[in-house]
């Protein structure tokens, strides 16, 4: 496949599947990758010859990690794009929630910054989001002691529970609002952890 398209980029012509004619184009090539392409040509995996027909006007755009002072603007665009689906959410990030976002490695660069975001306003009650609810979703999750392995959804639910429980001063009404669930539900589910 690289034969040809280094072939197509020199010769700027193509012949269509199945067909006879060759048809000149007149195209500019836009090429992007996550991969380091010079240690691909060493390994073999990539054509010399390719790279350097594309490699015409390099542009390298930084990961995110190399520019956290974008992530704020980010997270508050995404979070305009989320609420627009779950307008009674009304969701914000709490400044330790910002922090960990900012100090997070981000090996999936915005996407997985945007599937957090996702995941996270999906399963939070709405209201604010702190670092905990974060590690629910897997990020930040040095923030607190958390396990390796993923949690189950009866997990992610305890948690949830409690932190929210515990953020209202233990008081079952003020919790069953925040969940969207009746006080004999939360009743029931604190008896399971074993709360009083």
């Amino acid at each position: 496949m690289q034969a040809k398209l280094l072939r197509v980029l020199e010769d700027m012509i193509v012949t269509r599947i199945g067909g006879q004619q060759p048809i000149h184009v007149d195209v500019r090539i836009v090429t992007a990758t996550n991969r380091n392409l010079l240690d691909r040509i060493k390994a073999g995996l990539f054509r010399e010859d390719l790279f350097y027909r594309l490699n015409v006007f390099p542009i390298r755009v930084p990961p995110l990690r190399e520019h956290p002072e974008d992530i704020p603007l980010l997270v508050e665009l995404f979070l305009k794009e989320f609420s627009i689906h779950n307008p009674d959410k009304n969701s914000k990030f709490s400044s330790a929630a910002m922090e960990c976002l900012t100090k997070h490695h981000w090996p999936g660069n915005v996407r997985e910054l945007k599937n957090i975001i996702e995941r996270t306003t999906l399963l939070h009650s709405g209201g604010t989001i702190y670092p905990e609810d974060l590690t629910l979703v897997g990020c930040c999750s040095d923030v607190t002691a958390t396990t390796e392995e993923m949690l189950t959804l009866a997990e992610i639910e305890k948690t949830h529970i409690l932190a929210v429980y515990q953020r209202t001063g233990n008081n079952k009404t003020a919790t069953a609002d925040i969940l969207g669930i009746n006080r004999l539900t939360l009743r029931r589910k604190l008896k399971e952890y074993g709360v009083s």
